[in-house]
């Protein structure tokens, strides 16, 4: 009776035992997976932040371009009046004589 207890108990134990170390491996590959995971998800949030810092610096690019660009526009309407101004002038002196 003492060696089949004996006998049970080693079998249990076995089972027991080799279902741990069979889990063991597929519990180590699921992290593994889980870490080659995280460090893709890192790294695309890394890309995905490097871009949104590249579109703020385009976007101050394009603002800076916009107001320069608005300020030739004022500076051409501007000798665009003097011109007009000028070419005016001599008719308000023929029109004087």
């Amino acid at each position: 009776m003492k060696l089949a207890g004996l006998v049970l108990g080693l079998c249990v134990s076995s089972l027991l035992l080799g279902n741990a170390w069979a889990a063991g491996p597929a519990k180590s590959a699921a992290t593994a997976d889980q870490l080659k995971i995280d460090q893709q998800l890192a790294q695309r949030n890394a890309e995905i932040e490097r871009l949104r810092q590249g579109v703020k610096e385009q976007e101050a690019k394009n603002r800076e371009t916009d107001q320069r660009l608005q300020q030739k526009d004022r500076t051409v309407a501007e000798l665009q009046q003097q011109l007009n101004a000028l070419k005016a002038a001599p008719e308000a002196a023929k029109v004087r004589h």
